[in-house]
């Protein structure tokens, strides 16, 4: 049985840690995907607001540890509809990418997504 505060807990902390990462270093994480490639200045804009983003869902999750069951519950299943929805863009993404780094670092970060689907979903049937 997976419980709903145990899966905020843990994706507080990715949320927490791939947001501040990106948002202090997305030249870093751009290479980490491909070295060879020059991020531009509307991508680098584009993932420090996602980062932003990430960082408010990893606080609503750290808070949300201490809410009553029914609040958890609805909070859970708005974030696994996104997830569901994230990871079919990722799938959509591998099944037309060029293989390349690049592809490496979306599949990758593609998996972190689908992780957190299946956690998010079993928690919720439990």
């Amino acid at each position: 049985m997976v419980k709903i505060s145990s899966v905020f807990g843990v994706h507080r902390f990715i949320a927490g840690c791939f947001g501040l990462s990106l948002l202090l270093s997305p030249d870093a994480v751009n290479t980490a995907f491909d070295p060879s490639r020059e991020m531009q200045p509307e991508e680098r804009l584009s993932l420090r607001s996602w980062a932003c983003f990430m960082l408010a869902i990893a606080g609503v999750v750290h808070q949300a540890m201490a809410w009553p069951a029914e609040i958890q519950k609805g909070i859970a299943s708005a974030i696994f509809l996104a997830f569901v929805c994230i990871s079919g863009v990722y799938a959509h993404a591998m099944a037309t990418m060029e293989p390349g780094m690049y592809k490496t670092g979306v599949a990758s970060t593609g998996m972190i997504f689908f992780g957190l689907t299946l956690a998010y979903g079993a928690a919720l049937r439990s």
